[in-house]
């Protein structure tokens, strides 16, 4: 046999060939030490960014930076509350920024102020938020609540209430004969128009008349008896849930807003002619006006919702926020 051929066949029949060509030492046996050209512990091929240590695998996602920093196949837009009113909504993000959509100029709600915040509340021209620690920040046309300290904050038209840490209510108008305070241990307050309703710590409901009269009274600052676990208000009706999580609604009665739909609930928001809540599956159930489909509820899972005047929007359990009913204003266009 010529020598040459016995070359060929020593090589064809010898120790394999080395064929890795990307140092993973996977189904090869390349022994080298794999490529991690940024060191940060993840080998090229695991690593969606090698050039970045702070891109990986194992690194925490920063929400909103426009960066898949964990390499879950894109940029965490999650949200951690929504507020919606009419013509417009506000959010704030997993990152903790306040962000709003639809008819925000003119309103003074573009000039949005830095957080990091937890809760937002959205009225007719103003927004305010609370950060960590509670202390509320509001712009647009401020309701004077800016910088005190709360347990939770609601808005409806022109007012804002909120529960103190301290376990008072204070509203952004005079919601009772001793003025714009209400001393107690209340646990959440909700702002109507010219009246509101808060919780006691032990779940009894009381709300407070702002010198209603005339065609506005229509028993809504009548609180019913019974123990509350959550209550929400709107400008002429509101509606509570029971410990059971039954709801029960007061007030004006127009497009059956008041008729309480059955079952069992965990939050509910009430807007101006309509309301919605939610039940232990994430599913929601809407009543009430509805004119744009601000009463046609997608299907779930949501954690909260907000219902505005013609507008809701919901908290879905992966942190995503959906909205639908009217769209004149792009409200419905919630940033991506």
């Amino acid at each position: 046999m010529p020598y040459t051929l016995l070359l060929l066949l020593a090589a064809c029949t010898g120790a394999p060939t080395d064929t890795d060509k990307d140092a993973d030492t996977a189904g090869d046996t390349d022994t080298a030490t794999p490529v991690d050209a940024d060191a940060d512990g993840s080998p090229v091929e695991e690593d969606c960014d090698d050039a970045d240590a702070t891109v990986n695998p194992s690194a925490p996602e920063v929400p909103w930076d426009d960066i898949d920093n964990d390499c879950a196949g894109g940029d965490d837009r999650g949200w951690l509350d929504v507020s919606a009113v009419g013509s417009v909504a506000c959010g704030v993000d997993r990152a903790g920024a306040a962000r709003c959509w639809g008819d925000v100029d003119g309103r003074g709600l573009e000039d949005i102020p830095a957080g990091p915040f937890t809760q937002i509340a959205l009225g007719d021209d103003f927004a305010c938020a609370l950060d960590a620690a509670g202390v509320a920040t509001c712009w647009g046309a401020d309701p004077t609540l800016s910088g005190e300290a709360f347990a939770n904050i609601d808005a409806a038209g022109a007012h804002l209430c909120g529960a103190r840490l301290d376990g008072s209510v204070e509203c952004s108008f005079d919601v009772s004969p001793d003025g714009p305070v209400v001393a107690g241990t209340w646990s959440s307050a909700a702002a109507g128009m010219a009246y509101a309703c808060a919780l006691d710590a032990s779940g009894g409901l009381d709300c407070w008349n702002a010198g209603i009269g005339g065609g506005s009274d229509f028993g809504q600052a009548v609180a019913p008896d019974g123990q509350y676990v959550a209550v929400d208000a709107g400008p002429y009706h509101a509606c509570a849930l029971t410990t059971a999580g039954t709801v029960t609604c007061w007030g004006l009665d127009s497009d059956g807003r008041t008729i309480s739909p059955a079952g069992a609930y965990t939050a509910l928001s009430v807007g101006g002619e309509h309301a919605c809540a939610v039940d232990a599956a994430g599913a929601l159930t809407c009543w009430g006006s509805n004119g744009y489909g601000q009463s046609d509820a997608p299907a779930g899972p949501f954690a909260s919702v907000s219902a505005g005047n013609n507008l809701s929007c919901g908290l879905r359990v992966d942190g995503a926020v959906a909205c639908w009913g009217a769209n004149g204003d792009g409200q419905l266009e919630v940033p991506r």
